[in-house]
């Protein structure tokens, strides 16, 4: 939802301060060819891990496979909670704390405990899908 605002992705919940100044924005150009907008959206992308693509979502990238999708749910969560703040009148954090929230995040690896706590939570809840692990 958030991507049709127009508005930039903000810390209104102290988990989006783990993609502060990791967003980037992108925005359809319908004269650009397939092959030309991936070579542009990946200039765009440039070293951040997320981009905000307009009335299409997030596109999302990490250094393994468990972050990346850790990264997306926790995405999706902050920016659910931003347009809810957002009609409330809610404001976001104030960038020294989420800069302190950000440290922290990433200091005591709160990706692998959330990639962790989700594969076990999957595991129970839809064992069918590991029946092949033994």
């Amino acid at each position: 939802m958030l991507s049709t605002t127009g508005r930039p992705f903000e810390v209104f919940y102290d988990y989006a301060s783990l993609f502060l100044g990791d967003v980037a924005y992108w925005k359809d150009d319908l004269d650009l060819t397939p092959d030309d907008e991936g070579d542009l959206m990946a200039a765009t992308l440039g070293e951040r891990r997320v981009m905000l693509m307009g009335h299409h979502g997030a596109l999302h990238v990490g250094d393994t496979l468990e972050n990346a999708v850790v990264e997306a749910i926790v995405f999706e969560l902050c920016c659910r909670y931003q347009v809810a703040a957002m009609q409330v009148g809610g404001t976001p954090l104030d960038e020294r704390s989420a800069e302190a929230y950000r440290r922290a995040y990433l200091k005591y690896g709160f990706r692998q405990t959330m990639w962790d706590a989700n594969y076990r939570r999957i595991r129970k809840s839809d064992p069918d899908l590991w029946a092949t692990l033994g």
